[in-house]
């Protein structure tokens, strides 16, 4: 075995006898735990080939295989020997063993296989089917073993001329229809030679084709990832199910279509219930039935081609139309428009035809239409307009209370609170959490250090690599911890990443960098920043305590950490005597800071800046279109005069901001504490969201986790401007439903506070609409949601802004009709009025486009509210 010849270990372990089995048992264990970190790689072949020979059992010699399977070289290492030439030699071994136990070896391995697929090996694969050929067993009915029999063997069978494994051609007609259970294998059939193969067998009635269609369906009814669904609907139209067929599985098509069904599934189960209609073999109960489930769908075209089929049934069989009435109206709580239209017409054609019973249902169903539809349902069945409905409750929102920031007392706690964020991501972080750590780890380390470091040295020992100091939060807190207990480390920033990360990051991470080496440098020293709140404001009053206690004990505050304390200060009615009264540098500070009103306040604009960094481009082989070259900015101006002299480092950072000429990239933020950004200057959240526009772009198109600040943001203070009001746009067109709906916690939050200019915000996304910039349709159900919540007043004023900007615009605009729809329910719900620019123009010009339609909904809306 140490010398890897297989050729002379095979028929010398052949040889063995039971008790030369059973003496070798333990030497192979430990042979096999040898290496200097466990299996030695060079081993694991012959370990392999070995095992099989010389365990006791069946059991064993699975548990061996599946944790010693044959491997190929390149796994291994330069040794010669590769998977083939050692999986034959597992196969000679095993049978050469016992014949009564193979059987339960067989069904061992199978249990545990994972369909390889045609390329590469599979060696228990290989080792299940020779112990099968070599016992003349039954093939086992799993999944994964047919998968690879057809996968792998099939192409072989079909050249030697067979229409399965020799023998077992009726097993295999039987067992086919098992390989689509296993993700992936229904594309490999689509593809050559397995689709000629396939072809071929259904021509030939070699495969179950009853069997094969109720896997088919099965497989569409349990869903999994696009492209196998794709490849099963594509293996049901190479089956081509007759008429018989389809009528023996109807109860599984119809389990297609109800809504959270591919599109593709619920396509092909109305087909062959369409035949089946047309065959006379569906049953008008099972038409209603069907009805009930397309009707509620979003997929336009099944929804008007299916109200089209009642139409026509209604028409040629008159003694259904109760029947059709009732599954007509399954449409009205479709929440689209259109189809709600259509299926009130289809209602209303046969209102005269129907029973008094029927009507009534109808009616009642109609009570979840919009008024408007329900007054043309009841005015065309011959019925005055519907009682008045009450407005929608308007829920009483109140603004969220700040709950006050206590520091951490307990070492355990802090510890354990410490060790939690170092195992979570950065854009987990909660910022409560982080902060109470920055603070505690330096009071901790300066009033028991030795005890801090016993609670943290797993932390602080661990081997340090220099090049990790220029990586986010997680090495700031080590730093910091390492720094608290006398082992500090080298704390510098690679400034040569300050173009790549964002600016609030650099922020938060020099503020701790900074507060790490006066703890480093100068023992004693405390963090005075910790807010007083969970909104990121500080009092006056604790503030002056801590430099009060700073003073007593005899440290002064690091830079950086009291230039943070200053930025979240709250400066209402504060007076900066008692400051000033310590005499103390960092009281002086305080004082000038408080004497000046806090730092000068810079100018928000809007700005539309080239991007010169497209994301997702085309190279070629995507068909889709690039997405626009340019991103919305806000452009950060510093006020004319500082009030303050030369600012603070972080200061610095923040409040100048302006886009390059040539263009401006979309920052990832992959890794930002977005949570801890508004906590970095909570009375200036303007200048915060101007910076958090960039990564926001990004979520147009991707994943992002930028919108994890809009809240934070809404709960802080200082004015809401064009940054803020950008960074709501761009997020209530985001492609991430938990972005958008974080955009509503927002809107709610700032409506309660009377901090929303509505008015402002519809205007700049009017903008962002027209540019091309935003996505129109996924506007829709925020607003909705907002306004239904309590903020209707602002939200109506954000809509008619939007609406004004985009109907005057001589250019089309596309995904304006679901905005149309969401502003009739709006102004519907909670009797909006007013004017929107250029709607009575939509409004009348001639044809029916559903843009056109919406508009006269939205305009009799408004004129019925005003009246």
């Amino acid at each position: 075995m140490r010398a890897g010849d297989l050729a002379a270990l095979v028929p010398t372990l052949i040889a063995l006898e039971d008790a030369d089995r059973k003496a070798c048992v333990r030497p192979l264990r430990d042979l096999a735990r040898s290496g200097e970190f466990g299996t030695p790689f060079e081993l694991i072949n012959p370990l392999a080939v070995a095992g099989v020979a010389i365990l006791p059992d069946s059991r064993a010699v699975a548990a061996w295989l599946r944790r010693f399977p044959p491997m190929g070289s390149w796994q291994r290492g330069p040794r010669a020997d590769d998977a083939e030439t050692t999986t034959r030699a597992v196969i000679e071994v095993l049978t050469e063993r016992d014949p009564s136990w193979l059987p339960t070896l067989l069904r061992l391995l199978v249990e545990r296989l994972r369909p390889e697929g045609p390329g590469g090996g599979a060696p228990l694969y290989e080792i299940a089917e020779a112990l099968r050929e070599h016992g003349n067993l039954a093939p086992p009915a799993s999944p994964a073993y047919v998968a690879d029999w057809v996968l792998r063997d099939w192409p072989d069978w079909v050249a030697a001329g067979a229409s399965g494994p020799p023998g077992h051609e009726r097993e295999f007609r039987e067992l086919f229809p098992l390989v689509l259970e296993e993700e992936g294998t229904a594309y490999l059939l689509t593809q050559r030679p397995w689709s000629t193969h396939f072809e071929t067998a259904l021509a030939r009635d070699l495969v179950d084709r009853a069997g094969l269609l109720g896997a088919i369906l099965a497989r569409l009814q349990r869903g999994g990832r696009a492209t196998d669904t794709q490849a099963v609907v594509a293996l049901h139209d190479v089956l081509s199910p007759t008429l018989d067929e389809v009528a023996e599985c109807r109860r599984d098509y119809l389990a297609l279509l109800p809504p959270g069904s591919a599109s593709s599934c619920a396509a092909i189960a109305q087909r062959e219930l369409r035949r089946l209609y047309e065959g006379g073999l569906l049953t008008t109960s099972e038409l209603v039935e069907q009805s009930r489930s397309v009707l509620l769908r979003t997929d336009k075209k099944l929804m008007r081609d299916h109200l089209a089929l009642l139409k026509a049934h209604a028409f040629a069989t008159p003694d259904d139309v109760d029947d059709i009435v009732t599954a007509a109206s399954s449409a009205f709580a479709n929440a689209a428009p259109d189809i709600q239209r259509a299926g009130v017409d289809l209602v209303a054609g046969h209102a005269d035809q129907v029973s008094s019973g029927t009507l009534d249902a109808a009616l009642a169903a109609a009570a979840m239409l919009p008024r408007d539809l329900e007054d043309r349902l009841r005015s065309r069945a011959g019925l005055g307009r519907a009682a008045r409905r009450d407005p929608a409750p308007v829920a009483v929102l109140t603004p969220p209370k700040p709950v006050s920031v206590v520091p951490i007392e307990d070492l355990d706690q802090a510890v354990a609170v410490l060790l939690a964020l170092m195992r979570c991501e950065e854009n987990d972080m909660a910022p409560l959490d982080v902060e109470r750590v920055v603070e505690a780890l330096p009071r901790f380390g300066a009033r028991d250090q030795d005890a801090l470091y016993r609670a943290v040295a797993s932390l602080v020992d661990r081997p340090w690599y220099e090049y990790r100091t220029v990586w986010g939060l997680h090495t700031m807190l080590e730093l910091l911890a390492a720094a608290c207990v006398g082992r500090a480390k080298d704390v510098q920033v690679d400034k040569r990443h300050a173009g790549y990360s964002p600016v609030l990051d650099r922020v938060i991470q020099f503020r701790i960098a900074d507060l790490t080496a006066a703890v480093r440098d100068r023992p004693g020293v405390r963090s005075v920043a910790l807010p007083s709140w969970d909104n990121g404001v500080l009092c006056g009053d604790v503030l002056l305590a801590r430099l009060t206690e700073a003073r007593r004990e005899g440290w002064e505050p690091s830079a950086l950490d009291l230039e943070q304390a200053l930025l979240r200060l709250d400066l209402t009615g504060l007076a900066p005597e008692p400051f000033e009264a310590l005499a103390t540098p960092a009281g002086r500070q305080a004082a000038t800071w408080i004497t000046e009103g806090g730092p000068d306040e810079p100018s928000v604009r809007a700005v539309r800046a080239l991007q010169w960094e497209r994301p997702r481009q085309s190279y070629g082989w995507n068909d889709k279109p690039s997405p626009t070259p340019h991103l919305w900015v806000a452009e950060v101006v510093p006020g004319s005069a500082p009030r303050l002299g030369a600012p603070g480092a972080l200061w610095s950072l923040l409040h100048s901001w302006s886009p390059h000429p040539q263009g401006v990239s979309v920052a990832t933020g992959w890794s930002s504490a977005f949570g801890l950004w508004a906590w970095t200057a909570p009375h200036h959240r303007d200048v915060v969201a101007a910076h958090l526009l960039r990564p926001l772009a990004r979520s147009f198109t991707d994943p992002s986790r930028a919108g994890d600040a809009l809240v934070p943001l809404a709960r802080a203070d200082g004015a809401v401007g064009d940054g803020l009001l950008l960074a709501l746009c761009s997020a209530m067109g985001a492609k991430q439903q938990q972005t958008r709906s974080a955009t509503v916690d927002a809107l709610l939050i700032l409506a309660t506070r009377d901090q929303l200019d509505g008015a402002r915000l519809g205007e700049l996304m009017g903008a962002m609409v027209i540019a091309g910039d935003l996505v129109t349709r996924r506007l829709a159900e925020p607003f909705t949601q907002a306004a239904a919540a309590g903020a209707a007043a602002h939200v109506w004023a954000a809509v008619a802004g939007l609406l004004s900007a985009v109907l005057t615009h001589e250019g089309t605009v596309a995904g304006l009709a679901p905005l149309l729809s969401a502003a009739v329910d709006i102004a519907e719900d909670h009797r909006c009025t007013g004017i929107v620019a250029g709607l009575d123009d939509m409004a009348t010009r001639k044809g029916r486009s559903q843009q056109v339609v919406e508009a006269r909904r939205l305009r009799d809306v408004l004129i019925r509210n005003a009246g």
